[in-house]
């Protein structure tokens, strides 16, 4: 979608997710997590060289504010052809690791791995 001028609107940024359970966010850039109202799962383009798998969650954090997140479930999705960070279902495990963040290959240097993703304002 693109506002009068072209310049597309609400486009997903890189978003800090922390996980329990199932995979299911607690924290999402440092805010708390108070309620997870939905969600879904979103599989389509799966005939094609670009698949698109996304698990979506709408949340409330605890001041009140709205937020919709998504992992995106591709295996190296974002990361380019080299998969250049570790991002398979990082913090979906229930660990309580903090996710949208991966170990360059060969470094032990942190990188966001851009597997979760915010439209929140």
């Amino acid at each position: 979608m693109a506002g009068a001028a072209g310049i597309p609107l609400n486009l997903p940024r890189p978003a800090r997710v922390r996980t329990e359970g199932a995979g299911v966010p607690v924290e999402v850039d440092g805010r708390a997590v108070e309620l997870i109202r939905e969600s879904w799962l979103v599989e389509d383009r799966w005939w094609t060289e670009q698949p698109l798998r996304r698990r979506y969650w709408e949340a409330v954090t605890t001041t009140g504010r709205n937020v919709v997140v998504y992992h995106d479930l591709v295996a190296g999705s974002g990361l380019g052809a080299q998969g250049r960070a570790a991002c398979a279902e990082d913090g979906a495990a229930g660990d309580g690791t903090l996710a949208g963040t991966g170990t360059l290959a060969g470094t032990g240097e942190q990188q966001a791995c851009g597997c979760w993703y915010t439209q929140a304002a």
